[in-house]
């Protein structure tokens, strides 16, 4: 016997099946990353799949089946609409979506990947901070997918060690110059150790710690450097190949 799943989640993505029917991935509250499938969805009449959008917060109802988990009904929590007034929104938006997509694997939940998903889409989709020239809107985007990747690793067991030198074990703060930052192990080596990586400096180094402290509204308050940025960038490329 099959059983009736209830669950709150956001639609990370949707993509057609069959003729007719179509596939939604949603990130759940209570399962995590699940497919669901909807028959027909792609009809005109059809009653389940309109308003079934991607960002949405939504209610959903669904069978969970040998193969397919097969949608029985849901409704809008919130629908995130406003993202959709702004190229530079959603291109943020789906950028912070396809890496959740990537590295999380379904059914396995997680109470504060929700919790950060639901914390960027309502910052995206109703932000306190307009309004905003579009490179000031480009810059606190930026600042949010920073924050997204980094706090998506730490939830995944992937925090950097930025405390000390992952060779010899010295403090940071007694180091000021020449730090090296190591993409692919999230390790700070000191100047004395030297080694591969990045270079990093000191006020970067402590912007990527307050990524770790801070809520993302006090997060975008901070100033974000360029070498911040690269190193993000070179961080996700690296966990995108792992895959």
């Amino acid at each position: 016997m099959f059983s009736m799943i209830k669950t709150s989640g956001f639609v990370i993505k949707k993509y057609d099946f069959r003729e007719y029917d179509r596939i939604y991935t949603v990130y759940t509250e209570e399962l995590g990353k699940v497919p669901i499938f909807v028959r027909s969805a792609r009809k005109i009449k059809s009653k389940l799949a309109p308003g079934l959008e991607n960002f949405n917060e939504v209610r959903l109802n669904f069978i969970k089946g040998r193969i397919f988990n097969h949608l029985a009904g849901w409704s809008t929590t919130v629908a995130n609409s406003k993202i959709l007034r702004e190229t530079e929104k959603i291109e943020a938006t789906y950028d912070c979506l396809y890496l959740l997509d990537r590295l999380i694997k379904e059914e396995e939940p997680d109470k504060n990947i929700f919790g950060l998903l639901k914390e960027v889409i309502n910052a995206i989709n109703t932000p306190f901070f307009l309004p905003l020239s579009k490179g000031e809107l480009e810059g606190v985007l930026q600042k949010i997918k920073v924050y997204f990747f980094w706090r998506l690793v730490d939830s995944l067991g992937y925090r950097p060690q930025l405390d000390s030198c992952a060779f010899c074990g010295n403090l940071i703060k007694e180091e000021s110059r020449e730090l090296r930052f190591n993409i692919t192990d999230n390790i700070i080596i000191c100047r004395q150790c030297a080694g591969d990586g990045m270079a990093i400096g000191e006020q970067t180094l402590q912007t990527l710690k307050q990524i770790f402290q801070f809520s993302l509204n006090s997060f975008l308050n901070l100033e974000l450097d360029e070498q911040l940025i690269s190193i993000t960038n070179k961080s996700k490329q690296i966990k995108l190949s792992e895959l």
